[in-house]
């Protein structure tokens, strides 16, 4: 969280930092933080955007870069899991086994996204939907063909 507090914005009536409290700061200091700030983590590089840029958007650009951090960390920490993961082994410590025999049973990312289309576009059907789908419509046509066989083998009289 250092990278976090270190990007705050210091207000103008100064900052209290382990029981010492900074000077106040001109608006010429807390306005060089905000042109630096923007043209380091917003990827600005017009002098003339930033002055446009009203205290509130600065405000929320600066959540925005934060939380990006947090979802850069969480990619990180996630891919130490997966690594982790992916070294998990099953059986006997003289006869190791890997878990996963295939990388679509550790991670599979056609039903990602498959989850992420149907969550934006809620008409479409999931991959779990599909197959349940497909096995309903091969369970009717066996019953169907099994009604028919049956009124077949009646009138035939066997």
């Amino acid at each position: 969280m250092a990278s976090i507090d270190r990007i705050k914005f210091n207000p103008a009536r100064g900052q209290k930092t382990k029981n010492v409290t900074t000077e106040p700061r001109t608006v010429d200091q807390q306005f060089h933080e905000v042109q630096l700030n923007a043209l380091r983590y917003f990827d600005m590089t017009d002098l003339l955007d930033v002055e446009r840029m009203t205290m509130n958007e600065y405000y929320l650009r600066l959540e925005a870069h934060q939380l990006k951090q947090v979802d850069e960390q969480q990619k990180l920490a996630m891919q130490s899991w997966f690594n982790q993961t992916v070294k998990a082994q099953t059986g006997s410590a003289k006869h190791p086994k890997p878990k996963y025999k295939r990388f679509d049973q550790f991670f599979n990312a056609e039903k990602q996204e498959e989850q992420i289309t149907h969550y934006f576009e809620p008409g479409t059907k999931t991959l779990i939907e599909s197959k349940r789908t497909k096995k309903i419509e091969a369970f009717e046509v066996f019953n169907q063909r099994r009604v028919e066989f049956e009124k077949f083998k009646a009138q035939k009289g066997g």
